[in-house]
Order: structure tokens, then sequence, then C-alpha cells
């Protein structure tokens, strides 16, 4: 598909000379208006503000307050897209209170989310639940589906941003089963991406891949979007990593880790140490199966440096199941003990009897093949 942008964003400063040769200041505000709308899809965002606020001094002079609290609106995506959450907080804020003062209930929904999503870019994560939930009960009031399972769908990450992954899938597959109904499928792309991310949370790294591909198979279809803030969705390093997990699913190994190196290096440049511990401990899986035990043992390791530096018990017992697996197909079976001993203690420390009964068994056979009966 052409872009027509460009060409918008030129005819439209063509007329805007006119209007000003013309003194038409409404002319030139409306202009303006439109003008902001149009940077805002070309993603240049300062160009947006800039016109954004030509337009709202017109808008104000002539007292059209719904158009003015549209105006604010856009203002704080725009503040958005440049991550400066404070100032979009601010114009999403003055919007809400344009639609509070209009008793316009589907636009003050539309705040509340925009504020929630605001709220939770800046870590504000109480405040991000509370401002979702109104926009969700005024879009089920409205009957609004299409609003309602937007809000689903942020509440959803606010539960990531959180780590309380179990609750954020129920809220995305509540956001999946909307688009589904409604046919949206940028919103259904949207809830796959997401639903990825909860089960790559909650160390789920196969039923992650299945959603991450599910995702792939939809931009397939329809191109990736051109708009602004597709959900949490990685792009390509996600890519990798589902058709790393893929790959390994299948057992082609060397596929797995061609990808799951790619993703890697994308989390590593990002700083993202949650993902970077994760691709380790895939990584360190991977090669295990491929018989290559000592590369095994260098990504289970930095896996466990990782989880230890966040405090992620789970993790860290993970990777200690790793290493003992590592350290016994090496022969070193007292280093496997000892691992395997750590994977245990965390194990009856959290409570996990799943966890442990497997790491009872993985530390008897250890003891069997080292002789100590």
């Amino acid at each position: 598909m052409v872009d027509k942008t460009p060409d918008e964003i030129e005819n439209y400063l063509i007329i805007l000379s006119i209007v000003k040769e013309m003194g038409d200041k409404v002319g030139g505000g409306q202009v303006s208006c439109h003008l902001n709308e149009a940077f805002y899809r070309s993603k240049d965002f300062k160009k947006s503000v800039e016109y954004s606020f030509k337009g709202l001094s017109v808008v104000k002079e002539i007292g059209d307050r719904s158009w003015e609290g549209r105006i604010y609106g856009r203002l704080g995506h725009a503040f958005y897209q440049m991550d400066n959450f404070e100032q979009a907080v601010k114009n999403h804020t003055k919007d809400l209170c344009i639609a509070k003062e209009m008793k316009d209930r589907a636009a003050e929904g539309r705040a509340y989310g925009n504020l929630g999503n605001a709220h939770n870019r800046l870590n504000n994560f109480n405040e991000a639940i509370e401002y979702h939930k109104l926009a969700l009960s005024i879009a089920q009031e409205v009957e609004d589906k299409s609003e309602e399972g937007n809000a689903y769908g942020n509440l959803g990450a606010v539960y990531d941003g959180l780590g309380n992954f179990k609750q954020a899938i129920e809220y995305h597959m509540k956001h999946l089963s909307f688009a589904k109904e409604l046919g949206d499928r940028v919103g259904e792309r949207r809830a796959y991406g997401n639903l990825g991310n909860g089960y790559r949370g909650l160390g789920n790294f196969e039923k992650a891949s299945e959603y991450y591909i599910k995702r792939i198979k939809i931009s397939n279809e329809i191109g990736e979007d051109s708009r602004v803030g597709d959900g949490a969705w990685g792009g390509k390093s996600y890519e990798d990593l589902a058709l790393g997990v893929a790959f390994y699913k299948e057992g082609d190994l060397k596929q797995a880790i061609e990808h799951l190196k790619k993703h890697l290096c994308v989390v590593k440049q990002l700083g993202d140490r949650a993902q970077e511990g994760d691709a380790c401990g895939i990584l360190g899986n991977a090669y295990h199966k491929l018989g290559d035990f000592k590369q095994a043992i260098v990504y289970h390791d930095k896996a466990l440096s990782i989880a230890k530096a966040m405090g992620d018990k789970t993790k860290e017992s993970t990777a200690y199941n790793g290493l003992g697996n590592a350290y016994d197909s090496i022969g070193s079976f007292q280093q496997a003990i000892e691992y395997h001993s750590k994977d245990l203690r965390i194990s009856k420390d959290a409570g996990d009897r799943g966890g442990e009964g497997s790491a009872y068994g993985n530390f008897g056979q250890r003891f069997l093949r080292s002789g100590r009966f």
C-alpha cells in the first residue's frame, strides 16, 4: 500500500499558506489540526505537537470545547510516543475534564484508557489499573465492544508490568475473544503478541512461541501495522524467539540456536535483563540437546547469574537444574549433585511440590550414577 501521508502533508501546507494570506484565522486553525493528525500518522511527533498547539490557540479562541478536547487527546498521544509520559498525563487529563464537562461518556472512557496507558509507563500501576477499570466500565455502559476489548488488553499490559502474568493472560484472552468476535485482525494480532509475552513471563516458551507464531501469521496476511503503539510486541526479536522455540520443538537445533542468538543480541542491546536470562536458559537447553554440554553450561551459568541479580528464585531454580543436567552429562557427578541440591532447596522453600519431586528425582539419579547409594 502506498503511503499517501507525505502528499497529504504537502497539500495541507499549501492550503495553510493560502488561508493565512486570506487572513482566515479559523480556517488556519482547522488546517493546523489536520496537519497535527497527518504528522502524527507519519510519526513526526514533534511536528504533530507543534501544529496541535497552533490549532489549539484558534479552537480556544472560538470556544469549541469538543474540538479542544480532541486536540488535548492528540497532544497526549504525541507526548506518549516521545516517551514524555508526564506531559501525556497532563494533556489526557485536560481531555478528560472536557469530556466530563460535555457529558461525552465515550470520550471520557477513551481518556481514562489513555491515562491508564501513560500511568503504566510511569510505573504507577495502581493508578493505571484504576483508570483502565473506569474505561472498561464505561465501554460496557455504552456497549462499545471494541473499547471493552481494548480495556481488557490494557489491563493485561499493566499486570504484565507487575509480573502477575497469570492475571495478565486472563485479560489478554478476553481481549482476544472480543477482537475475534469483531473481526479486528489488528487487535487479534496485538492480543496474540501480548499472550506470547505473558507465557514467556511464566517461562512457558513453547506456549509463548505458539502465540508469537500466530501473531506473525496475521502480520504476513495484513502487513505490519503502520499505526503507532501496536501493543507490547517486540517485533523481529520476538519473531526470532518464536522461530527459535519452534525449531527447538521440531529438533532442528542448529536453526533454533541461530534464531535464539539473534533474539539474545537484541535484548542485550535493549538492556532487558529478564529476557536476556530467558534466552540464555533456552540456549542452554538447545546446546544440551545438541550434545554440546560445555556451551550448555556457559549459557545456563549466564541465566543463573541474571536470575540471582534479579532475585528471581524460580528462574534460579531452573538454571540450577540445567547446570546439574549438563555436569551430569560430562561425568562431573559431584558438581551435578551440588546444583540439583540447590534446585531442591529453592523448591522446598517455595513450597513447590512438583519442583521438589523433580529435584528429588534428579538428585537420586545423580547419586546412583556417582556410585553413592
